[in-house]
């Protein structure tokens, strides 16, 4: 009965034209820019320094304000948590400068969603975290999701949340921290400067998606997809515009809301990574010239291109996806007036390598494996 009562309420707003929040629109930004880049590859290798010369590179000059070493996010603190000290966290324990792992043929690129100031002189917390992998021995995509709240060693600074770092030393800071806390050795990074994920998908004119009942009515009678003219999607197989795809990925109150929110997430992504593969080349390198300078990487455009040939002569699979921490290794909780997530840094690094490299590389006899099913899932 309450779930009936919510839902009529919500549908009694429906003629309002509510404003997507910012965090949501970097996320799926982020997801889209990566199926794009990803799908880019033959583009790339025959267009070359033309279209990467879009994005906007690293400027070592750049001054750039950092945040102050004592500033906490305790936006979203929640005091019915359990409250953790610092003494109940478990670091792993490392050398200055240590690097994490790497291997031959594997590339880890960081994936970055920036939530941005008003003053363009200071950075801002990175709010979607995402590692892509690309593996060219597997012949495999990975996208891993490592959640934004998990509280991280810091090198230099105190302990806080992952999502902290770059804001307060940039990406060298970060490439440290994801080197001490989950051992691996990242080869480069792209931060989106986005426009909106609506005109990403539009851009492609848009993608296919199908519907049950229960969606389609949930979509046409609330205020998700933000463009009221739109709100006329119907059950089963449609052409989606960039304003009902992103209404479909929020979708959080139809069905199991997280199995189900995070099924359709993938639904999105491989209409998206499907949509831009069946584009000829004309369309794909004008798609790509008005996406790119929405990114910012310290990726020289040799190396882009090296990436690219390598990643184009394996013949890439479909891409996977994963999150950390993993099911039952982790708390949450409060620190320092922050609602954050206190994980098993080892549990999670095997588990991690795992996915990404795919080995039991911390694997001993006396820690045997275990097989855990992992919700496959994006933060909000």
């Amino acid at each position: 009965m309450l779930e009936k009562i919510g839902l009529e309420n919500r549908m009694d707003k429906r003629k309002k034209k509510v404003k997507v929040p910012k965090k949501i629109k970097v996320l799926y930004s982020v997801l889209a820019i990566v199926m794009v880049l990803v799908g880019s590859f033959g583009v790339l290798v025959v267009y070359g320094n033309s279209l990467l010369n879009k994005m906007t590179y690293d400027d070592p000059d750049e001054t750039v304000f950092i945040q102050s070493e004592d500033i906490y996010n305790t936006e979203d603190y929640d005091p019915t948590l359990e409250s953790f000290q610092e003494s109940d966290v478990v670091f792993r324990t490392v050398d200055n400068g240590f690097k994490g792992r790497t291997e031959e043929g594997v590339y880890n690129i960081l994936l970055l969603g920036e939530d941005h100031t008003d003053d363009e002189t200071y950075r801002g917390n990175t709010d979607v975290i995402m590692v892509a992998t690309i593996d060219t021995n597997s012949h495999q995509v990975k996208l891993t999701t490592f959640m934004r709240d998990i509280y991280v060693y810091i090198p230099g600074y105190s302990e806080n949340k992952l999502n902290s770092v770059y804001a307060k030393g940039g990406i060298e800071l970060l490439y440290e921290t994801f080197s001490a806390n989950f051992d691996l050795d990242l080869d480069g990074y792209f931060l989106v400067n986005f426009d909106s994920f609506e005109a990403i998908v539009d851009e492609l004119g848009g993608v296919d998606i199908t519907l049950d009942w229960e969606e389609a009515n949930y979509l046409n009678t609330t205020n998700y997809i933000s463009i009221e003219s739109e709100r006329n999607v119907v059950v089963g197989e449609q052409h989606m515009t960039g304003s009902q795809a992103l209404g479909y990925a929020r979708i959080r109150y139809v069905g199991n809301s997280d199995y189900e929110r995070t099924e359709r997430q993938r639904n999105l992504l491989t209409s998206i990574f499907n949509e831009f593969k069946n584009k000829n080349m004309l369309e794909m390198t004008s798609i790509l010239d008005k996406v790119f300078p929405m990114v910012k990487t310290d990726l020289k455009s040799r190396d882009i291109l090296t990436i690219a040939t390598k990643a184009l002569s394996s013949n890439l699979k479909d891409i996977e996806t994963y999150r950390i921490p993993v099911d039952d290794t982790f708390s949450g909780g409060t620190i320092k007036d922050m609602s954050v997530l206190i994980i098993d840094f080892n549990e999670n690094i095997r588990f991690a390598h795992e996915f990404i490299f795919g080995d039991d590389y911390y694997e001993t006899k006396d820690q045997p494996s275990e097989d855990k099913e992992v919700d496959e899932v994006f933060e909000e």
